[in-house]
């Protein structure tokens, strides 16, 4: 997928509760295609319509959320 400009890009600290909450909350979207790592604690979630793409993951001790946007 080709991101070019225009692109919105946010990423934000959350807690292991958050994350939790999210990922879940993305699992249920019908709007969002998931995927999960298979040895990280790492999803994404795809628009249908490819315009938005969402992070979730750990790294080192902490959790973040990431949104990029094509719109």
């Amino acid at each position: 997928m080709y991101w070019g400009e225009g692109n919105e890009h946010t990423k934000i600290k959350i807690t292991k509760k958050q994350y939790k909450e999210l990922v879940e909350q993305f699992k249920n979207d019908q709007n969002l295609i998931p995927y999960k790592s298979q040895t990280d604690e790492y999803y994404s979630f795809l628009h249908k319509k490819g315009t938005v793409l969402i992070t979730i993951y750990k790294f080192d001790k902490y959790h973040f959320l990431e949104i990029s946007s094509s719109a």
